[in-house]
């Protein structure tokens, strides 16, 4: 009976695990950026993702200018899909919703700017689905 209770907690406990996220981290200068997604990869529609973004002591940097740059390239007789939104700064960390519109390649640049300061740019391509 222990054993059977046991494995129940246990399927439990996997079904109930949340779902893995997509994460890329680059070092930019001074600063460490990790961009991360629910998902194992860029979903299409509403997403939200999330921006860290640390010195190097390893402290959050919590007064930049996040902007996050993402657009489809023209396929075919398709012209460029283009979008920007803002990050907003919560709990030491930058969010950002994106609306991918559909399925395919994606080229993100996430624009940091801290205050007198150049901006520095993160760049990564990810397929959506």
């Amino acid at each position: 009976m222990k054993k059977l209770i046991l494995s129940l907690v246990s399927c439990l406990f996997f079904i109930a695990a949340p779902s893995h996220a997509f994460e890329f981290i680059e070092d930019l200068g001074e600063m460490k950026v990790k961009f991360t997604g629910s998902g194992n990869t860029l979903q299409i529609g509403k997403q939200d993702v999330a921006i860290e973004i640390l010195d190097s002591q390893g402290r959050a940097i919590t007064d930049a200018n996040v902007k996050v740059y993402y657009r489809m390239p023209p396929m075919g007789g398709m012209p460029p899909m283009n979008y920007k939104t803002n990050a907003t700064i919560t709990d030491n960390n930058y969010k950002a919703n994106l609306n991918v519109k559909m399925g395919g390649q994606w080229n993100i640049k996430l624009k940091i700017k801290l205050k007198g300061e150049k901006s520095k740019n993160m760049k990564l391509v990810l397929n959506a689905s």
